[in-house]
């Protein structure tokens, strides 16, 4: 996810409009990582305001949204990316 938006506005719209194409513009010199992107927020308020920040009272629900799958379904699901090694399963 934090790859996703590291890659800008647009990429991350193409992806939530068609999450396909991320597989059809992913190249082997890509490593869709981008764990340090995760903290970029915290490490920016802390060094703003001097202090931690706040936790999240975000209430997430009990089960996800969407249709169930497993990973057998990602090939027929993912056509693409499941052709792509370590995008997809």
């Amino acid at each position: 996810r934090a790859w996703i938006i590291g890659r800008g506005e647009k990429f991350y719209e193409d992806a939530m409009k068609d999450p396909e194409s991320i597989a059809r513009k992913v190249t082997e010199d890509d490593f869709p990582e981008a764990e340090l992107l995760m903290y970029a927020a915290s490490k920016a308020y802390e060094a703003k305001t001097g202090h931690d920040l706040p936790p999240r009272t975000i209430k997430h629900p009990k089960e996800p949204a969407g249709k169930k799958w497993t990973e057998e379904d990602l090939p027929k699901l993912f056509p693409v990316a499941s052709k792509k090694e370590g995008i997809c399963g």
